[in-house]
C-alpha cells in the first residue's frame, strides 16, 4: 500500500498515512474536515544515457 500525504481542509494541518487508492480521504482531527490530497515528490527516477535523446521508445523508422 503507498503513503499519501494530506493537508486539512480549513486548519492546513498536514499528514502523511498508509492507505489503499479506493480509500475514502481521512478527517482531519484539528478541523474535523474532510483531508485534501498531495502530490508529492516520486523516487522514481530515469538514469544513464538514452531515453529522450536516444529516441526511446520510437518505433525504429520514427528515430532521426
Amino acid at each position: 500500500m503507498p503513503i499519501y500525504e494530506w493537508r486539512g481542509g480549513s486548519c492546513g494541518a498536514e499528514r502523511e498515512r498508509l492507505q489503499r487508492h479506493d480509500d475514502p480521504p481521512p478527517v482531519c482531527e484539528t478541523c474535523t474536515e474532510e483531508m485534501a490530497k498531495q502530490v508529492s515528490r516520486s523516487s522514481f527516477h530515469l538514469r544513464g544515457d538514452g531515453w529522450e535523446r536516444d529516441g526511446y521508445g520510437l518505433h525504429q523508422g520514427e528515430r532521426e
